[in-house]
């Protein structure tokens, strides 16, 4: 990846995650209906894991948030800028560096493993599996609807953090790999909360 330091584009694309409710209401908050999935998508994925197409995309994006932003604390203009390619300035950039993420969700998808991450960042934990229709249901009747995410870009299931103990059933229904301090989030007897309907979805 060109050499840019990631931490005010990954702090910017935070503060949008966390408000965005999936342009379910028009509030002015968090990302739009067009930049939703790919833009929370981007919030958690590991930085390994970005490119330079994601890198200019992503800071191209931001500058329609930019008054947003501001009501965040956030100044766009303090983002720094990366090198900017031809294909950036013809637009076509931004549909390759979308590729780019699916290409790269699909690989990862092909050599799944059951892992749970903290992506502290972002204030969310990413579970990643196999597809199992019986960990999707578990995981589904575990996690209250408004606590849970499905992102489709890069095929892994956002939990909030502070929901993280509602994914007790779900860690122990089988071998996970998983951090020990993730363990303990989840585990915690102090954030233990009640059992949760079962919210069918939509």
């Amino acid at each position: 990846m060109i050499d840019y330091d990631l931490g005010a584009l990954q702090t910017a694309l935070n503060e949008l995650h966390k408000r965005c409710d999936y342009a379910r209401e028009t509030d002015g908050e968090g990302f739009s209906a067009a930049d939703t999935h790919y833009g929370k998508a981007l919030a958690v994925l590991p930085v390994e894991m970005w490119t330079d197409g994601m890198v200019r995309d992503a800071h191209e994006m931001l500058r329609a948030y930019r008054k947003q932003l501001a009501g965040y604390g956030v100044d766009y203009d303090d983002i720094p800028v990366p090198p900017t390619e031809e294909a950036y300035k013809s637009g076509t950039g931004r549909t390759y560096a979308r590729n780019e993420m699916k290409r790269i969700a699909r690989a990862e998808q092909e050599t799944a493993q059951r892992v749970i991450e903290w992506k502290k960042g972002s204030h969310t934990i990413r579970v990643r599996f196999p597809y199992d229709a019986d960990m999707v249901d578990l995981l589904k009747q575990s996690v209250p609807h408004s606590e849970r995410s499905w992102e489709p870009v890069i095929k892994v299931w956002i939990v909030e953090e502070e929901a993280a103990t509602y994914l007790k059933p779900v860690l122990d229904a089988c071998e996970w790999t998983i951090e020990d301090e993730v363990r303990a989030l989840i585990e915690s007897p102090e954030r233990v909360p009640l059992l949760p309907l079962y919210e069918p979805d939509a």
